[in-house]
């Protein structure tokens, strides 16, 4: 994918973060390529433990989860 160019204005939070974030030797590109990146992995992380808690409030969901494992456990299973 081609890397494109966007911007953004910071509040006074931000900017402190982002100045603070660049102290070391991070370019101010690089620290907030890499704070959109855990923002979406935070994102996707929160979607997956929503989905988990959603399955296992499900007496259906868990008994379907207790098959597959019961399947995959038993080595009589597969033949």
């Amino acid at each position: 994918m081609a890397e494109k160019a966007t911007s953004a204005r910071l509040d006074a939070g931000a900017q402190r973060a982002l100045t603070q974030a660049t102290r070391g030797a991070a370019s101010q590109s690089q620290v907030i390529r890499d704070a959109l990146v855990l923002a979406a992995r935070r994102a996707w992380h929160a979607a997956a433990e929503e989905d988990a808690r959603r399955l296992a409030a499900s007496p259906g969901d868990r008994a379907e989860v207790a098959a597959i494992r019961e399947f995959f456990d038993d080595p009589d299973a597969a033949r």
